[in-house]
């Protein structure tokens, strides 16, 4: 496991989004992220197989909480929850169903890069999972995160062999999503380098999965996420692809992209289980 411990960390910590950093989502983007991922296997998947690996947590600080969705499976009842996440529909989702849950939930809308010292206490777990820290900073964020998780942390980055910028790119051919093809997965493992890699990878694939009202509302989504210039010939083929491979369902037409998430988990104290 690493040998770095929380005394050796560099001094990181910022009180305002660094230069460069991503736009947070709008809420349209983080409506149509939780509507597919509740029709998704995602948390059977990939939080059924993180409970498999880092057991039920007392304590969780969940970084990019989105829905909850990863956060949940990972937790005791009346453990204590954590959960940053920066889009305000998302923030609002979550506290709007806290007293549903059975647990004691704080959630801090922010970005991790805008809290400072003393804003998240230490926790006994930590997750990130689909979120931007691990992709644009890998070895700042693993300091951030370290620095708040005292037993055992854990990243979500996709690892499939095809795009992943846009939730249903993988739905198209890549001349029509255009998008990176070499897993995210790969580069954030190369860049941590050997002082920081994890204790354990565990791939898990699942499947990304919307429905659309019908095919012109789906003919519209992905006309103005990839092709918002409005080019008469790709207007054509995103039609054409759409027309093939749309699956028709009781309640509209379905889409759906294969995903691959990498599971990359440190053990920061004891043996591994």
């Amino acid at each position: 496991m690493p040998s770095t411990s929380a005394s050796a960390m560099p001094a990181i910590e910022v009180g305002s989004p660094a230069p460069g950093v991503r736009e947070v989502w709008d809420d349209a983007e983080a409506r149509f992220y939780m509507e597919g991922i509740s029709r998704s296997d995602y948390a059977r998947a990939v939080g059924g197989r993180l409970r498999e690996l880092l057991g039920s947590q007392d304590e969780l600080l969940d970084v990019g909480a989105g829905a909850g969705t990863l956060g949940l499976p990972l937790l005791a009842p009346g453990a204590r929850w954590t959960a940053v996440e920066p889009n305000a529909f998302l923030a609002g989702h979550l506290r709007s169903r806290s007293s549903r849950w059975p647990c004691r939930l704080n959630v801090v809308e922010s970005t991790w890069q805008a809290l400072g010292p003393g804003a998240i206490p230490v926790h006994g777990a930590s997750v990130a999972a689909n979120t931007c820290g691990p992709l644009d900073d890998p070895e700042g964020f693993w300091w951030w995160m370290r620095a708040r998780t005292e037993r055992v942390m854990a990243w979500v980055v996709p690892a499939q062999e095809g795009p992943h910028g846009i939730c249903l790119s993988g739905f198209l051919p890549p001349d029509l999503h255009g998008e990176d093809m070499e897993p995210p997965a790969r580069k954030v493992l190369a860049r941590l380098g050997d002082p920081l890699r994890p204790d354990h990878v565990e791939m898990v694939d699942w499947t990304f999965r919307y429905r659309f009202a019908d095919a012109e509302c789906a003919n519209r989504y992905f006309n103005r996420r990839f092709n918002p210039a409005g080019d008469p010939a790709r207007t054509r083929a995103l039609s054409a692809h759409l027309e093939e491979n749309l699956v028709p369902v009781l309640d509209g037409q379905l889409a759906s992209a294969p995903k691959r998430s990498a599971c990359l988990i440190w053990f920061l104290e004891g043996d591994k289980p």
